[in-house]
């Protein structure tokens, strides 16, 4: 997922059913962040401001099929 948001703090919660242990990263132009494991991963970023990413990954060999919910947050710099 790709996001391009003004200079800011953007948090991402990621939360699943389940057993499976995820990953979630946020690249923003430099800052970025990264949590693994299970539901109710949140990263946070202080972005730069500029294109940004998000990747949602399940480490391991053995991967399953996993439907999750993404609720980001943006609050714009002052």
């Amino acid at each position: 997922m790709s996001l391009d948001p003004a200079p800011g703090a953007l948090s991402i919660t990621a939360t699943w059913g389940g057993t499976a242990n995820l990953s979630i990263s946020v690249d923003c132009g430099g800052a970025s962040a990264t949590q693994a494991g299970e539901s109710g991963l949140y990263v946070t970023v202080n972005s730069p401001g500029g294109a940004c990413s998000v990747t949602v990954d399940e480490p391991g060999a053995t991967p399953s099929n996993v439907s999750y919910q993404l609720v980001i947050d943006y609050q714009k710099a002052a």
